[in-house]
């Protein structure tokens, strides 16, 4: 009896070094290998055939299918795909199951966005649609550290991108969302803007601010303005500089940043076209709105 037992042992550890070891029934459930035609995702179209095999046990396995409107398969394994859906194709053996998880298309599945950007703490809502229609759609971030996604609620982490998708079966869409840790409100455009005492009027038809983390920390940024427009009011030399007052208020309604954007010297009628300006350092995440002043 001892002589047996050390036999057993030593054949479980040789199987288990050969990788034979997944053929023995101490085994639950077995996925089938991406090798000589076998399968763990399988995509099919409707009418189309594959026939799946297991090395070493195809004439012993019962095979069947969790959804035969989907897919059928037969006692040799041959899966027919019958309409579009999902599908998993099992084969038993000895207590062994071995898994195809399987696609029926062309399944059309689209995002309401296929870009986003939040900032950190906040949240998105991406909405997913079918062809045909499906119940559950699996969704997914490529970086959980930057954002998570349930069951389409897109929720910000920290600092920077990440590729969220929708799927079913093999069939997915995806949307790029990047998050930052400022969000900036920008005042409506257009918007005059008055220099008084050099009687000047500009009018901002475009603008945009600029995010980047201040060279060594993690938790603190640079901000940046990029303003377009024109001079609509003064003189028409151009002895004149681009003048504009700004104020940077906090979630509290704060001051936590106030200045001048200069540019160019410009004469009336003159346009102006992305004056940049460093206009907040070591600003911490959160909240922001920015507000364009009379200058005096």
């Amino acid at each position: 009896m001892k002589i047996k037992k050390i036999f057993i042992a030593v054949l479980v550890a040789m199987l288990t070094l050969t990788g034979v070891v997944a053929l023995l029934p101490q085994t639950t459930e077995v996925v089938l290998a991406k090798t000589n035609h076998q399968y763990e995702n399988l995509e099919l179209e409707v009418g189309q055939s594959k026939k799946l095999k297991v090395n070493g046990a195809s004439k012993m396995l019962k095979w069947s299918s969790s959804d035969p409107s989907v897919a059928t398969v037969n006692k040799k394994g041959k899966v027919t795909a019958v309409s579009k859906g999902l599908a998993t194709i099992i084969g038993k053996t000895k207590g062994i199951r071995y898994t195809c998880f399987l696609t029926v298309g062309p399944i059309e599945i689209t995002l309401d966005n296929t870009y986003a950007e939040i900032g950190i703490g906040e949240t998105i809502t991406l909405t997913a649609k079918t062809d045909p229609e499906f119940d559950t759609i699996k969704w997914s971030s490529s970086n959980n550290s930057v954002a998570t996604v349930n069951n389409g609620m897109v929720k910000g982490i920290r600092d920077g991108y990440t590729i969220i998708s929708a799927s079913v079966g093999t069939y997915e869409a995806k949307c790029k969302v990047v998050v930052s840790g400022i969000n900036i409100s920008l005042p409506s455009l257009p918007l005059e803007t008055s220099y008084l005492s050099k009687g000047e009027k500009y009018l901002i038809s475009d603008m945009y601010v600029s995010t980047e983390l201040f060279p060594g920390k993690t938790d603190e940024y640079v901000l940046k303005f990029y303003i377009t427009g024109e001079k609509i009011e003064g003189s028409d030399s151009t002895s004149s500089t681009l003048t504009i007052s700004y104020k940077i208020y906090d979630s509290y309604d704060c001051v936590t940043e106030s200045g001048t954007i200069f540019g160019p010297s410009l004469a009336k009628g003159e346009k102006f076209r992305d004056v940049e300006e460093y206009v907040g350092n070591h600003i911490k995440a959160g909240k922001y709105r920015i507000e364009i002043l009379d200058t005096k």
